[in-house]
């Protein structure tokens, strides 16, 4: 799974979008949407989000700014997204897709 280096326009409590520079060179830069929602499973629709989007678990905010988060990159027309802000593993603080 690739990692992204990711700044908020604003605390994560609050950012509607985020900086996203990659550490591992699987994307490149660009600016995704930020939304915070719920821990479950979330499909992502590239209609709906054609670069992609930064998932933040509501009330699990991320403890830095910058911080540095798990990104999926996907070629199809939609991706899967589990957040589980119990486990800091995987996307426990968040983290997002990227389409390609």
């Amino acid at each position: 799974m690739p990692f992204a280096f990711c700044q908020p326009n604003a605390a994560w409590s609050s950012a509607t979008s985020a900086g996203v520079r990659s550490l591992d060179a699987s994307f490149n830069d660009c600016t995704l949407p930020v939304e915070h929602r719920a821990d479950g499973s979330h499909t992502i629709q590239r209609s709906t989000y054609p670069a992609g989007i930064l998932l933040i678990p509501t009330g699990y905010d991320p403890a830095a700014i910058p911080a540095v988060l798990p990104f999926l990159v996907a070629g199809g027309s939609s991706q899967g997204l589990t957040l589980d802000s119990s486990s800091l593993l995987d996307m426990g603080t968040g983290g997002g897709v990227v389409f390609v």
